[in-house]
């Protein structure tokens, strides 16, 4: 996913790197790559992504506070 590494079930990009908004489906809300960004540890920003892996015949992802922090608060 946007050629991130994955850390400890959660991944990370170089900051530098041009990651496209994070749209959804359902309805009008979408996540920049400021809104994604957890923490910065060196020249790599960890994104507050999560993957899960559950036997549904697809990719499952977790947005948590990222999501939450734009949308709810």
């Amino acid at each position: 996913m946007m050629n991130a590494e994955g850390r400890q079930e959660l991944y990370a990009v170089s900051c530098k790197a041009k990651v496209p908004n994070l749209a959804f489906c359902f309805k009008d809300f979408d996540l920049c790559m400021e809104d994604l960004v957890l923490d910065r540890v060196g020249n790599k920003c960890v994104l507050g992504l999560q993957s899960i892996d559950v036997d549904m015949g697809m990719p499952m992802w977790i947005l948590g506070g990222v999501f939450m922090r734009k949308y709810y608060v």
